[in-house]
């Protein structure tokens, strides 16, 4: 009985330490729409388009190795929470190497930019070399992910080793004081639902940013999909961005974006500029805008769509809520998506006022 509560006692301290060094994270968004037109119709948008949107995590940090949980949901079909991050990493070789398993949603080379996108999350083990200070380079291995419901070409498995082995990404990340480089390619093999045909794929993203000019930031990404197959389903995507914060409290950011099919025929043209200025610690305004130009029912590049933002925000602690005045134009060279609300004439435009709420800590 002694030893039994002795037991007890290491396992309680020992979970009391270990409680102490957790670090938690946690966020909720939320917020309404309405359009202004007839019925003034109302909706739930959370400033990605779902009425709630919610997440919380946990990391344990032990210099050497660590742990992390770490999951969210949005209003899509309940409120269910599903856990994106649910790995453990661990250092070898003097941190030579590192380590990490589990359901991964933490990209150690994902391009940033506007594209924003990485290769190297999902079930699986990446594999980190860090041989000097700020270089990442190595590989991660996960599983095909088939399409539910698709018919299976003969031969095909995704218990295979070779379709295995045809899942991984390779990937490479440098940043020093004035500038950031980073690339990754996946591959995809025959059974994943990304490849078009019943062959294998691959997908290539990179970055760069410079920031030695002082008040500037300069920052191109890309995303070539379908590479190996680009001349017949290839899509591609590239944007610039610089953004200017020379003068006290003002921000200035402008994006260009082009899209390209196939082996790099242009298919769109994007323009975003965005302005904020902070008039205190706590209350902050600004106007974003955006214009493009698309492919029309002729094959010509003609101008398809604008909007803009006029908007204000008051953060006080870990909470914040912010004033959105906004309009949606489309014109008749475009096709307005399926997705888009507000208006059925896609010769027109789109008023729309629009409340957010957040935390996080």
């Amino acid at each position: 009985m002694k030893k039994a509560l002795i037991v007890l006692l290491i396992l309680a301290v020992a979970g009391g330490l270990f409680a102490q060094e957790v670090s938690w994270t946690g966020e909720v968004d939320t917020g309404i729409r309405i359009d202004i037109k007839d019925d003034n119709p109302v909706k739930g948008d959370d400033d990605d388009g779902h009425a709630v949107k919610y997440s919380l995590g946990a990391t344990y940090d032990a210099d050497d190795w660590g742990l992390k949980i770490a999951g969210g949901g949005k209003n899509t079909g309940g409120y269910a929470m599903a856990f994106d991050n649910a790995y453990g990493w661990m250092f070898l070789s003097d941190k030579l190497l590192k380590l990490s398993a589990g359901k991964i949603d933490d990209a150690a080379w994902g391009n940033g930019g506007e594209t924003d996108t990485d290769v190297d999350t999902g079930p699986g083990i990446r594999l980190e070399v860090l041989p000097i200070d700020g270089l990442s380079v190595g590989a991660f291995f996960t599983y095909p992910a088939p399409a539910k419901g698709a018919e299976k070409p003969d031969g095909v498995s995704a218990g295979k080793l070779s379709n295995f082995f045809q899942q991984t990404a390779f990937g490479f990340k440098y940043g020093a004081d004035t500038f950031t480089v980073d690339a990754a390619l996946r591959l995809f093999s025959e059974e994943d639902a990304y490849t078009t045909t019943n062959d294998t794929d691959a997908k290539f993203i990179f970055g760069f940013g410079f920031t030695g000019i002082q008040s500037l930031a300069v920052y191109v990404d890309g995303v070539f999909d379908h590479v190996l197959k680009m001349s017949d389903v290839g899509e591609e995507e590239i944007w610039e961005s610089v953004k200017f914060t020379g003068i006290d409290s003002l921000g200035l950011k402008l994006a260009l974006g082009e899209g390209f099919v196939k082996s790099f025929e242009l298919d769109w043209f994007k323009a975003k500029v965005a302005i904020d200025y902070a008039v205190s610690d706590t209350t902050s305004v600004g106007v974003d805008g955006n214009g493009k130009m698309a492919k029309n029912a002729k094959d010509d590049l003609a101008f398809a769509s604008w909007g803009f933002d006029v908007w204000g925000k008051y953060e006080l602690g870990g909470a914040w809520v912010k004033g959105i005045l906004g309009v949606d134009g489309y014109t008749k060279d475009y096709l307005k998506p399926a997705t888009s609300t507000g208006f059925d004439d896609p010769d027109s435009t789109a008023p729309y006022v629009r409340v957010l709420f957040g935390y996080s800590f």
